[in-house]
């Protein structure tokens, strides 16, 4: 999961991953980033006052207000010909109406502030939209069109020889990666961005890429150095007061827990982050403890449960606009159904979960979601459908960096070999997927393929075995 899933360039970094990820910056203020300007003209004041009291507002989750504040600023520059803030007020005013959710209004208020920004030759202005323009592409499941944008952002911040940002959008384009089931390709970006972010002493930002990196080692099958790295990303932006990129190392740390089925202390990091939720009214981050809850629960085997908290979980990430976190929960909901052996329900969820994002670029998700299907076509007997499902799962599909893809492929495959009563195969792949999950600690899902291997083994008259 990512931090409200790729980081806004000015004031955090970059998910698990993903708005503003795939495990990505929280949100924070806008002022960070721009240019102090002085008083001059009515109008020209009251546009400098426009920029320096948005970001208090947003930072008081009121999107609201900031909207007014922004409008009103840019009218003010407009009637005092002050085109050199056109941009940049046109790129908070977009935050904001992003922030509401009115996404169509806030990708044209984009475009608008990108030519004023061109215009105007402000290059460190044109990095921050063309970084805000490719979070919303990525946030549409526009992957393609999202990468195009961070990298002429990544070009634009080197001209400009702005590091901060520079280490930002590299964040951005690692959390791309890793929505594309690419965290090999994360983990430098990040090593990147952390070096970048150590050298400015910029204590947040390397908080939030040092998290991102662990959840990239994570799906490497590395958990080692990503408990290390989580601890000190936590204890990072607990200095720097980050409640809510606190947060989200406490969701990484309690997912890890959750994949190792250590399920003690879930609860106790879903309190705490609903806690800090509650105090920024951050409907999010609330919906991201239900997400905990949720799975926990079906960690526990409880289907009730999970279904409550993770439907919970998907009305308010859909209503915050969070697609590629509701497709996360979505997902979470269709592998329980799964196991409750709600085969309808679960490929129903599966289906809606990732329907957004067919066809637009490779993307984990998809690829998870296609896994699972494969596997109730062919626990429903419909094996030719289950065939199909796992060759959309494309060639080479077992070499994939990221270990969950690598299960679910071997899962899928073994669940198609048993369909189709070839039991050895079933075997070799529940072995293989068995081994995978062993090293890399996934404790939660080597008892679930042990129990696909061990069903295996009995229906093929190999009690012993099982």
């Amino acid at each position: 999961m990512r931090r409200r899933r790729t980081c806004r360039s000015q004031s955090s970094s970059a998910a698990s991953p993903p708005r503003r990820t795939a495990s990505t910056p929280a949100p924070g203020s806008l002022g960070p980033c721009w240019a102090p300007t002085g008083r001059g003209r009515r109008g020209s004041s009251s546009a400098a006052c426009a920029r320096s009291r948005a970001p208090a507002a947003i930072n008081l989750d009121e999107e609201q207000r900031a909207l007014a504040v922004f409008t009103r600023g840019l009218a003010a520059a407009q009637a005092a010909g002050r085109g050199d803030l056109l941009a940049r007020l046109r790129s908070g005013r977009a935050r904001a109406l992003s922030d509401l959710g009115r996404r169509d209004e806030a990708r044209a208020e984009l475009e608008r502030a990108r030519r004023d920004a061109e215009k105007a030759g402000d290059r460190l202005t044109l990095t921050r939209i063309l970084n805000d323009l490719a979070i919303e592409d990525a946030q549409s499941g526009d992957l393609p069109a999202a990468e195009r944008l961070f990298r002429q952002a990544l070009v634009v911040a080197r001209a400009a020889s702005d590091g901060i940002r520079e280490g930002a959008i590299l964040h951005n384009l690692a959390g791309l990666a890793s929505v594309r089931g690419r965290p090999d390709l994360a983990e430098p970006r990040l090593r990147r961005a952390i070096a970048i972010f150590r050298e400015r002493d910029s204590r947040r930002r390397l908080g939030n890429s040092l998290s991102d990196l662990a959840v990239a080692l994570q799906s490497l099958g590395k958990p080692a150095e990503a408990d290390s790295l989580l601890a000190e990303a936590l204890a990072l932006l607990r200095e720097v007061g980050d409640d809510t990129s606190a947060a989200y190392v406490l969701f990484h740390r309690a997912s890890f827990d959750i994949e190792r089925a250590r399920l003690g202390g879930v609860e106790a990091a879903a309190r705490e982050i609903e806690s800090a939720a509650q105090a920024s009214g951050n409907r999010t981050d609330l919906a991201v403890a239900e997400l905990l809850r949720g799975r926990a629960a079906a960690a526990r085997g409880d289907l009730a449960a999970a279904r409550s908290h993770l439907t919970a979980a998907r009305r308010m990430l859909h209503e915050s606009g969070e697609g590629d976190v509701e497709a996360e929960a979505g997902l979470a909901l269709a592998a329980a159904e799964l196991d409750g052996g709600q085969l309808e329900a679960a490929a129903r969820a599966a289906e809606e979960a990732v329907a957004a994002f067919r066809g637009r670029g490779d993307n984990q998700l998809v690829f998870r979601a296609d896994a699972l299907l494969a596997v109730i076509a062919a626990r429903a007997g419909r094996l030719a459908e289950a065939e199909q499902r796992l060759a959309s799962l494309g060639p080479g599909a077992e070499a994939r960096p990221m270990i969950a893809q690598r299960i679910a492929l071997l899962e899928a495959r073994a669940a198609v070999s048993k369909a189709k009563r070839a039991p050895a195969q079933a075997r070799r792949d529940l072995e293989t997927a068995v081994a995978l999950a062993q090293a890399s600690e996934r404790k939660l899902d080597e008892l679930r393929l042990r129990l696909r291997l061990a069903e295996v083994n009995q229906r093929a008259g190999n009690p012993a075995a099982a």
